[in-house]
């Protein structure tokens, strides 16, 4: 928001400077700020793409090289090694690729900014040149000069270069407002059944009974090991209201009590 916030300034301080010096320039440049815009943001954009597709791929051949060193003795065992190299190889080719594709993307977007760039500096010169002779025939007082062309020309160029960069915060702001819409879409989310509600039927101790759970001596074993005890001698009482945690290694019947 901030750099949009800038570019936006930029943008306007720009025009209404260039306006305030010389508006029949203005107009003329104004006509052409489109092309440069475009241009930077093409150059912009190749950039980009390029960064994002090539760190996949490194990230990529980062999580081969992970996955191998933590479980190296595995792969040592069934003699992998070739096998997370010609993945690593693989990724990092692709890399490679990509980076080559890159630079023929970013040097043909910069070409075609700065020549954009230059035939714009050329067409404003020469209108500008025109102005001042111009004037310089007609004129007696305040007349047109060289260094108001320059300003106008400026102004007008710095403007074309802060509508080239402006994308970049308007996809981000946009790509915020679709995570915003779906991070409000769970938060104000009204569920079916409302756990803090007090209707409806709620459950009542019964008078006069026990509304404890008793273990009393329990001994089991699993069917397949049916001459190992897992629990022998068990007992235990829980009261209502009570929190208990079964704690213990695997296979030592905590989901079996839980049943």
């Amino acid at each position: 928001m901030g750099e949009l916030t800038q570019f936006v300034a930029q943008i306007v301080s720009c025009i209404v400077v260039a306006f305030y010096f010389e508006w029949r320039l203005t107009l003329l440049l104004l006509g052409t700020m489109p092309i440069m815009g475009v241009a930077g943001a093409f150059m912009i954009s190749a950039i980009n793409t390029a960064q994002n597709q090539s760190m996949e791929q490194y990230s990529a051949a980062g999580g081969v090289v992970n996955e191998c060193l933590h479980s190296i003795r595995t792969v040592t065992s069934l003699n992998a090694q070739r096998h997370f190299l010609r993945q690593y190889r693989g990724y990092i080719s692709e890399a490679m690729r990509i980076g080559i594709a890159k630079g023929l993307k970013v040097g043909f977007a910069t070409g075609c900014m700065f020549g954009a760039y230059l035939c714009v500096y050329a067409l404003g010169f020469w209108f500008g040149g025109y102005l001042i002779s111009e004037d310089l025939r007609h004129c007696s007082d305040n007349c047109l000069t060289g260094g108001t062309v320059i300003t106008v020309f400026l102004s007008v160029t710095i403007a074309s270069e802060a509508l080239g960069q402006i994308s970049p915060p308007l996809l981000g702001i946009s790509a915020a407002r679709v995570a915003v819409k779906h991070v409000l879409g769970v938060v104000q989310r009204v569920p079916q059944i409302d756990c803090m509600s007090s209707e409806g039927l709620r459950l009542r101790a019964h008078e006069g009974r026990s509304s404890s759970i008793a273990f009393c001596d329990v001994s089991f074993a699993y069917p397949a090991r049916k001459e190992v005890l897992v629990s022998k001698g068990l007992s235990f009482q829980i009261e209502a209201g009570e929190t208990v945690a079964f704690v213990g290694p695997s296979g030592s019947g905590k989901v079996r009590c839980g049943r």
